[in-house]
């Protein structure tokens, strides 16, 4: 874990907005997504994963056109706009009703990316997998 920040601190400082490099995701976030792991801080500066029973494993779908869905898409704050910049993915639910959620954003591989909460005094982070259709 310790590894994962200093990798994240590294890759945030080594970044500039001078840069006249269009920023764009080098593995597609396009897809379905299920939430595989967590990690929540009991206070502590670390912390254990803790992987999520199949039966509570939600789907998270981002489409091409920026949008995407958690679970089934029913509740209200559950889809709507999204945007992955600087490793920053903010949610922007259609509802008026729900705020602007914002988390930092990590891709691992091709088939994994982990979002911290960034409104946790503690760690918070939830790690998912590509969904295979």
């Amino acid at each position: 874990m310790k590894y994962l920040f200093i990798i994240l601190i590294t890759t945030l400082i080594s970044c500039t907005k001078d840069s006249n490099e269009i920023d764009t995701i080098d593995i597609p976030l396009v897809g379905v997504w299920e939430l595989n792991e967590t990690l929540i801080s009991d206070g502590g500066l670390g912390g254990d994963w803790f992987e999520v029973p199949l039966e509570d494993r939600a789907a998270l779908i981002f489409n091409s056109d920026s949008t995407f869905t958690f679970g089934d898409g029913t509740l209200e704050c559950n889809n709507g706009a999204f945007n992955l910049e600087e490793g920053i993915l903010v949610f922007m639910p259609t509802s008026n009703s729900c705020g602007t959620v914002t988390y930092g954003f990590v891709q691992e591989t091709n088939d994994e990316f982990t979002m911290f909460d960034q409104t946790c005094t503690e760690i918070c982070a939830f790690r998912y997998i590509r969904r295979l259709q």
